[in-house]
């Protein structure tokens, strides 16, 4: 009896032993791991570069950190999208980042790069037409910038523009939405709005060249009708692929008869009627509701989209939904989509 004890108090000191080992090791495991996370995540807040090398970066009104991070990654500003949104995070700078024109060197830290955007230090002397903005948003732009309601109501008049090159295929009554290019242009103390609208019509002019316009025509599209939907695409997706692929998805969608049901479109359509952004809105742009394309375009579109609508990418999906994670998913039922959805999209599809 008395070795029978022994042996036991022996086995459990043992397995005590042990379990303190597994546990001291996991603990040693994991001290290491956040060690080396810390290491990497300073390394990636450190200039991409040594040798300074500008990049001119336009962010979009409306877009995410995320958005943001991967937009700076790709321009070669910074080495690590997910590096910058832990900074911004951690640093409570989220609700700060400002839309606009900057000029960034890929020699300056995360830090520095971050702060200048939340500080909106974007680019002087410099009148720059954001992508995916509305014509009513690039008018505040212009009030903002210091030129006069009235000069600035004045150039917004299509009737100033007959004839251009740009416009040949909108609708007589219908405004500049959709046509005023996004680029950003050099200005002086003589500048005038109407000069600037002018150059940004020239640059849509060339945009819309030839063998774009063919691409259009091959898929059914006229000019005006596929300038509307990259206007659609510049707002549902930024990233390039997944614009080819959300346009091919658009062009599915009509090519059967089915809705687009875009949640941008009911959001302009609240915003020309006056109402609450509801998929219930009764207005022809409102996509949810009704089918086809709305009557014209619902912001500017960036050579990006165009090029979508013209080279999309083949798929047989009818459905996608932009996911909390900064990627989009596709699907072919609404079943499936409906799945996604709820897995991948519960911050974003809540604002909708």
């Amino acid at each position: 009896m008395k070795f029978t004890q022994n042996s036991t108090h022996k086995q459990r000191k043992r397995g005590l032993t042990i379990v303190l080992s597994i546990v001291a090791v996991l603990v040693f495991a994991i001290a290491v791991g956040a060690i080396g996370v810390r290491y990497w995540y300073q390394q990636q807040l450190s200039p991409l570069t040594q040798e300074s090398s500008q990049v001119t970066i336009i962010i979009p009104s409306g877009a995410t950190v995320s958005q943001i991070a991967t937009l700076l990654e790709e321009q070669k500003v910074i080495k690590s999208a997910r590096a910058f949104e832990w900074y911004v995070r951690n640093n409570s700078l989220r609700d700060s980042l400002q839309a606009g024109q900057y000029l960034l060197d890929s020699s300056q830290s995360v830090g520095d790069i971050a702060t200048a955007i939340s500080k909106g230090k974007v680019q002087k002397n410099k009148f720059t037409i954001l992508p995916a903005q509305r014509i009513d948003q690039i008018r505040a732009a212009f009030i903002k910038a210091g030129f006069t309601e009235a000069a600035v109501d004045e150039a917004l008049d299509p009737a100033n523009y007959k004839n251009h090159p740009a416009l040949v295929a909108k609708p007589t009554a219908a405004s500049l939405e959709g046509y005023l290019y996004p680029e950003t242009f050099q200005t002086t103390s003589s500048t005038t709005p109407t000069e600037i609208v002018r150059q940004s019509l020239d640059e849509m002019a060339q945009a819309l060249n030839p063998d774009l316009i063919d691409e259009f025509q091959k898929k059914g599209l006229g000019i005006h009708q596929a300038v509307t939907l990259a206007s659609i695409v510049e707002q549902e997706v930024p990233s390039n692929g997944d614009r080819r692929m959300v346009a091919q998805v658009f062009l599915n969608r009509l090519k059967v008869g089915m809705a687009l049901g875009s949640d941008v479109t009911y959001r302009y359509a609240a915003v020309i009627t006056g109402q609450e952004p509801t998929p219930f809105i009764d207005s022809k742009y409102n996509t949810r509701k009704y089918a086809g394309l709305p009557p014209g375009p619902i912001s500017n579109v960036s050579k990006s989209s165009l090029e979508a609508v013209a080279n999309p990418i083949p798929n047989d999906y009818l459905f996608f939904v932009a996911g909390d994670d900064g990627k989009t998913y596709y699907s072919k039922t609404q079943a499936e989509h409906e799945a996604l959805a709820a897995q991948y999209c519960k911050v974003l599809c809540s604002t909708y």
